[in-house]
């Protein structure tokens, strides 16, 4: 028997759905070269691979439009609303052979886009790959419109969901500005009652114990299992504890690491993403391109995880341009930052910023729980390419 039907499916819809290939549904188009030199300022967005990054006073393409990454940043979509110029770094459709355009909108993030591409060099998709890539939908264009409905409403959910940790983010920045003294100033703008007196200049190295981390040897795999959080830049995202790791360590292979202490401040020293801050949420271990410092008892660690959060963009600048950006121990040991001469006011800014970066945080959770929400409702609400008929 046929099972060309979605698991899960709107009551007042029935019959299978067909099966075709997206050149018979939506085919893509190559877009059109624009020289960064030549966009000139207005009000139509230019839509390159990884999304509108300019505007431009000329349309090319008529909305609505469904674009993605041709060649570098390839695999993500984007629906646009308004009259645009797909650059040639992408590939567009609006012709939708009748359909609903936000349903194929949805329908191409179905597919795993990058398998289509190719790897030689810089990743490039060919359009040819997706047109005879087969696809099932349902004939009847308003149960597209009621799919296309639901997943928008969820998108819609993400999106001001989006917006609040946006706009927290933007309050808690604007805070430590005044919170923290301006540059070349030793006290803050904005201090709380009771504490007086200038903000003492302290190397790290008197703040507390700096660890470079270090890699237990990968040819033993008993060095590796489920049992220690390894530490690697890969892990300090936009997130400030770490709770999870893509790699950790068993027993054994911690005990030939430098152990980090619990509540810890990591710092990415080497590499593309140098000066990224993340603080530890319990005993772990890093490798050799992370630099820790474990406080000393009269230093709150809180706050020295929000000082060099703030002074991140500094830090980073400390590694020049060279190729392999590093800031050794030494250099890193020696960064001076600015703190209360008491513990009791380090820890009242702390709890302040940390309040913050909670609600940063559970926001950002209910983000990632409605896309995990969004991803399985839409495994259940389109039928997969793969199913026999």
């Amino acid at each position: 028997m046929s099972k060309l039907v979605p698991e899960r499916r709107f009551n007042e819809f029935s019959g299978e759905w067909d099966k075709k290939t997206f050149f018979e549904v939506a085919p893509l188009q190559r877009g059109f070269d624009l020289p960064t030199t030549k966009i000139q300022s207005g009000n139509i967005p230019v839509v390159y691979s990884n999304g509108i990054v300019n505007y431009h006073n000329k349309a090319m393409v008529k909305a609505p439009g469904v674009v993605t990454g041709r060649s570098g940043t390839i695999g993500k979509f984007h629906y646009i609303k308004e009259d645009y110029w797909p650059h040639n770094t992408s590939l567009w459709v609006t012709d939708f052979k009748l359909n609903n355009p936000k349903f194929i909108y949805y329908l191409y993030q179905t597919i795993d886009i990058d398998n289509l591409a190719t790897r030689a060099g810089v990743p490039t998709l060919n359009r040819n790959s997706v047109h005879s890539y087969n696809i099932c939908l349902p004939s009847i264009k308003k149960e597209q419109q009621k799919i296309a409905n639901c997943l928008s409403s969820l998108d819609s959910l993400i999106e001001a969901q989006n917006k609040k940790v946006e706009t927290l983010k933007a309050h808690k920045k604007g805070l430590m500005q005044q919170l923290f003294p301006s540059e070349g100033e030793t006290l803050p703008k904005l201090r709380f009652d009771g504490f007086s007196g200038e903000w003492e200049e302290k190397s790290l190295e008197e703040v507390g114990d700096i660890i470079t981390g270090n890699t237990p040897k990968t040819n033993e795999p008993n060095n590796y299992g489920n049992d220690i959080l390894f530490v690697s830049p890969a892990d300090i995202s936009e997130h400030r504890y770490i709770y999870e790791t893509n790699k950790k360590l068993s027993y054994k292979g911690f005990t030939k690491t430098r152990p980090i202490k619990a509540k810890s401040i990591l710092v990415v020293c080497i590499g593309s993403t140098i000066g990224k801050v993340a603080q530890s949420k319990l005993e772990c271990a890093t490798n050799q391109q992370i630099n820790s410092i474990v406080p000393f008892d009269d230093y709150c660690n809180d706050f020295i995880y929000s000082t060099l959060e703030k002074n991140a963009k500094r830090i980073k600048g400390m590694a020049g341009n060279h190729a392999v950006p590093i800031i050794n121990k030494t250099a890193f040991s020696g960064i001076k930052v600015l703190v209360p001469n008491t513990k009791s006011e380090q820890e009242k800014i702390a709890n302040i910023l940390s309040s913050l970066d909670t609600l940063i945080e559970e926001g950002n959770k209910k983000i990632e729980a409605l896309k995990e929400h969004k991803k399985g409702l839409m495994q259940q609400l389109f039928v997969s390419s793969e199913v026999e008929v």
